[in-house]
C-alpha cells in the first residue's frame, strides 16, 4: 500500500488508539460457538475446505478423468502448483512486494476479470466446488434457482482453446485506489493495494442519483467500482512488516467498505442483504482470509483462514477459497443488490443481464486511472523448460492441446524447432545451470527425466516482450529438449517415414557463454526487443575458417509458436502437469544501464530498422490498442535513462517532451500521436507536474 500523504505519521501506538476510538476490532480466529449467527453457514464453508487434502482432492481428480468436473479440477490442481512454484521462485530471488503481487494476485483473481460462461454452448467453463447459502429461506430459494441453470461446459478441448476471452462486466478491479475519511482526518490517505467491488452499470448509476445518502463508493476519484467487497494488502517477506502491522495499516479502508454496504443496508432494510467485506493479506508466502462485519457502530474482522502457499494443502485450500468468494460474490451478494434496487422501486427494471453491461469509458482526461510508469532498466527474467516424454501416447497428450491442428501437423511443427539438420545438444546439468543463470534459481534437485551426464537434443530460444497488465519488460528463455527415442516417436507421429537425423551429424554440445550476452543486455536494448516482441534461435552456424559456431538468428514464427504453446499447456494440460516434465522459473532484477555492445550480430538484430532514433531520448511512450483498453493501462511511460521515477514533474516533463515528437509505438510499430492521445498525455503531464498529486495507476508497483 502506498500512502503519501502531509499529514504526521503516527506511530504504531497512536495507530492502535485510533483503531480502537473509532471501533475497529481485529477480533481473530473465533471459536465456531462465537460466529455472528447469520455468518455461520458461510463461515463453516472454511472449515470444509481445511479439510481438503491435496493427495485425496488428486485421487477423486483421477477418479473424474475424462469429464468436465475432471477437467475442472485438473485445472485447479494445476493452479495450485503454480502458486507452489511461484511462491519458491519468489522465496529463493528474495523478491520485493511488486514481485509477488504481479506473480500470485493476477493468477488467484482470474475469475474475477473474465466471464466464465463459454459463448459456445452457454454453459459454464467452472462452478465453484464450495457454494454458500444465504441465511433468509426466501433469498436461498432464488440462489438454488440461480444454481440449478448452471451446468459445467461440454465442449472439446479445441472448442475451448479457440474460445473467445470476455471480460467479466459484473466486477470492477483496482489497484491503489485512495480512501479518505473527512470524518477521521488522522487517518490519512490509505491505498490498499488491491479492491474488488461491483462494476457501474445503467441502473446502478441511476440508483446513484436516486439515493445520494448510500455510500455508494469509499474510493476518493471517480471510478466504475461501487459497493467493494473485498481489500487485498500485500507485503514481501523482505518488507519487515507483521500481520499486525498489515491490520492497522488496512483498518481504516476496511471500515469505509463496511460502511458502504452498512449505508446500503440502512436504505433497503432487505433482510437478506447482509453487509460483508472480504479482507485478503499475505506477506510472501503466508496468506490470511478474513471477514469484514458490522456490529452496530462497531466494524468486526474476523480471522478465517491462514496458511502458506508453499504447501500443497494449504495452495489448494486457498484456491477453492478464491472460488467460493468469486461464487458468493455472484450469486448472493450481486444478486442481493439487484433484489433490493427491483424490489424496492419499478424505476429499476435491473435484470441480471443489464447489470453485465458496461457504460462508457472514462473521459480522456482520467490519466489517474489509466496510465503507468515504467523502468526498462527493472527486468522480469524467466526461464521455461520441456522435457519431451519419450512414448507416443504421452507425446500425443502434449500435442492434442498444444494446438488446434491435428496432431500430425502439430508433431512436425515441434520437430521443426530442433533444425535437425544442424542439432544442439546439451546436458541435464547444463539446463540446471542455465536456471540459475537466468533466474538466480538454486534448484539443485535432479532433472526428473534425465541423468547428468545425459546428452539430449535442444531447442532454445529467447523472447523478450512487454508484459500488457504493466508494460514491465519480460526476458524468457525457453529450452525444449528431446532424447533419441523422444524425437523418434514424434517423427513417427509426424508420419515422415524412418528418421534420418540420428548418427549423421557431428552433434555439438551448448554452452552458457551463447546465452549470457542476451542476460547482460542494456534496459534501451532490453526496451527494443521487448517493443518488438523479438524472438531468437539459437543455431549453429560457421564462422569465417568454416568451423561451426553458436550464434543467435532472428525467428518470430519460434517465439510465436513457443509463447502458444506454454499459454495452451498452462490453461488446458492440468493432468499432464502433473507429470514432472514442465520446469518454471521467474525472478526479477534492476540491470546496469551502461551502453556496453553487446557481442556478436545481437545488436543488429534487436535494432529497429524504421525507427532507431526513437530509443534515444531516455524513454518511449507505449499505448494500449483500443481493443484492449478495458483491461490494461491505456498507456505507458517507460525510462530508460536512469532517472528517478519519484521526481514526478521531471516525469511530466519527460511526457511534454516526448509528446513534442508527435509519435509513440502502438503494438509493435510506430504510430503518430493523434489529437486523443495528446490530450490525454498532456492532462497527465500537467498532473505530474503539480508536486502535490500523487501519481499514477503504477503507483503501486514502485516502492514508495
Amino acid at each position: 500500500m502506498s500512502s503519501r500523504t502531509k499529514r504526521k505519521l503516527m506511530s504504531p501506538d497512536e495507530e492502535r488508539e485510533l483503531i480502537a476510538k473509532h471501533k475497529i476490532n481485529f477480533l481473530g480466529p473465533l471459536p465456531v460457538s462465537h460466529w455472528p449467527a447469520q455468518y455461520a453457514s458461510l463461515f463453516k464453508l472454511f472449515r470444509e475446505i481445511e479439510g481438503v487434502k491435496y493427495d485425496g482432492y488428486l485421487g477423486v481428480a483421477k477418479r473424474h478423468a475424462g469429464t468436465p468436473r475432471g477437467r475442472q479440477m485438473r485445472e485447479t490442481i494445476y493452479n495450485t502448483g503454480l502458486l507452489q512454484c511461484t511462491a519458491d521462485d519468489c522465496r529463493r530471488s528474495g523478491a520485493q512486494e511488486q514481485d509477488w503481487r504481479a506473480n500470485t494476485e493476477n493468477h488467484l483473481f482470474c475469475r474475477f476479470k473474465e466471464d466464465v460462461t463459454c459463448h459456445r454452448c452457454n454453459r459454464n467453463q467452472w462452478i465453484s466446488e464450495f457454494q454458500a447459502i444465504p441465511p433468509c429461506p426466501r433469498a436461498a430459494d432464488k440462489v438454488s434457482e440461480i444454481r440449478m441453470n448452471k451446468t459445467l461446459c461440454i465442449c472439446s478441448e479445441d472448442d475451448i482453446l479457440a474460445k473467445l476471452h470476455v471480460v467479466n462486466q459484473a466486477f470492477a478491479g483496482k489497484s491503489g485506489a485512495k480512501f479518505y475519511d473527512p470524518n477521521i482526518p488522522d487517518a490519512g490517505t490509505r491505498r490498499p493495494d488491491y479492491l474488488l467491488g461491483l462494476r457501474r452499470s445503467p441502473s446502478l448509476s441511476l440508483a446513484q442519483e436516486t439515493y445520494p445518502d448510500i455510500v455508494w463508493s469509499p474510493i476518493k476519484t471517480t471510478s466504475d467500482l461501487l459497493l467493494p467487497f473485498l481489500i487485498l494488502e500485500a507485503k514481501s517477506e523482505v518488507s519487515g512488516f507483521n500481520f499486525e502491522a498489515v491490520e492497522r495499516q488496512t483498518a481504516f479502508p476496511i471500515r469505509l467498505a463496511v460502511k458502504c454496504q452498512r449505508s446500503f443496508k440502512e436504505e433497503f432494510h432487505n433482510p437478506s442483504y447482509l453487509p460483508l467485506v472480504w479482507f485478503i493479506a499475505y506477506i510472501g508466502d503466508v496468506w490470511k482470509v478474513y471477514a469484514c462485519i458490522p456490529n452496530g457502530d462497531t466494524t468486526e474482522i474476523i480471522e478465517l483462514w491462514n496458511g502458506t502457499i508453499r504447501r500443497d494443502d494449504n495452495a489448494l485450500q486457498l484456491c477453492l477459497i478464491i472460488d467460493m468468494i468469486y461464487d458468493w460474490a455472484s450469486d448472493i451478494y450481486r444478486e442481493d443488490v439487484i433484489n433490493c434496487l427491483s424490489s424496492y422501486e419499478s424505476d429499476f427494471d435491473c435484470t441480471r443481464s443489464e447489470t453485465e453491461i458496461c457504460i462508457s469509458p472514462p473521459n480522456v482526461s482520467s490519466w489517474e486511472a489509466n496510465s503507468i510508469i515504467q523502468d526498462a532498466n527493472k527486468v522480469i527474467f524467466t526461464f521455461r523448460s520441456l522435457s519431451l516424454p519419450e512414448t507416443s501416447e504421452e507425446l500425443a497428450m502434449i500435442l492434442s492441446i498444444s494446438s488446434p491442428a491435428s496432431l500430425r501437423q502439430n508433431a512436425a511443427n515441434l520437430l521443426q524447432l530442433f533444425n535437425l539438420d544442424r542439432p544442439i545438444q546439451i546436458t541435464a546439468s547444463f539446463i540446471s545451470a542455465l536456471r540459475n543463470m537466468w533466474t538466480g534459481s538454486s534448484d539443485t534437485e535432479e532433472h526428473p527425466l534425465l541423468q547428468s551426464n545425459e546428452t539430449v537434443y535442444a531447442h532454445t530460444s529467447f523472447r523478450s516482450y512487454l508484459r500488457p497488465s504493466d508494460y514491465s519488460i519480460v526476458r524468457e528463455i525457453t529450452s525444449i529438449t528431446g532424447s533419441s527415442d523422444a524425437l523418434s516417436s514424434l517423427w513417427t507421429i509426424a508420419k515422415l517415414g524412418q528418421p534420418s537425423f540420428l548418427g549423421n551429424q557431428k552433434l555439438l554440445l551448448l554452452g552458457l557463454d551463447r546465452v549470457a550476452v542476451l542476460k547482460e543486455m542494456t534496459g534501451s536494448d532490453s526496451l527494443r526487443a521487448a517493443a518488438r516482441n523479438s524472438c531468437l534461435t539459437l543455431t549453429i552456424m560457421k564462422d569465417q575458417s568454416g568451423s561451426p559456431v553458436f550464434d543467435w538468428m532472428k525467428e518470430d514464427s519460434h517465439g510465436e509458436y513457443t509463447s502458444n504453446l506454454w499459454i495452451n499447456l498452462g490453461h488446458h494440460s492440468s493432468g499432464i502437469i502433473m507429470s514432472p516434465i514442465f520446469g518454471y522459473s521467474c525472478a526479477t532484477e534492476r540491470i546496469c544501464s551502461s551502453d556496453e555492445y553487446i557481442g556478436s550480430n545481437l545488436d543488429e538484430l534487436l535494432r529497429w530498422a524504421d525507427g532507431e532514433c526513437f530509443f534515444d531520448r531516455g524513454a518511449v511512450i507505449f499505448k494500449t490498442p483500443l481493443t484492449s483498453r478495458d483491461k490494461w493501462p491505456w498507456y505507458c511511460l517507460t525510462v530508460f535513462d536512469d532517472t528517478d521515477q519519484k521526481d514526478r514533474p521531471n516525469m511530466g516533463r519527460k511526457l511534454l517532451r516526448l509528446l513534442d515528437e508527435r509519435v509513440l509505438v502502438e503494438g509493435h510499430l510506430i504510430r503518430n500521436v493523434t489529437p486523443e492521445d495528446q490530450g490525454f498525455i498532456r492532462n497527465w503531464a500537467n498532473a505530474l507536474l503539480e508536486r502535490d498529486l500523487v501519481g499514477s495507476f503504477g503507483d503501486s508497483y514502485l516502492n514508495y
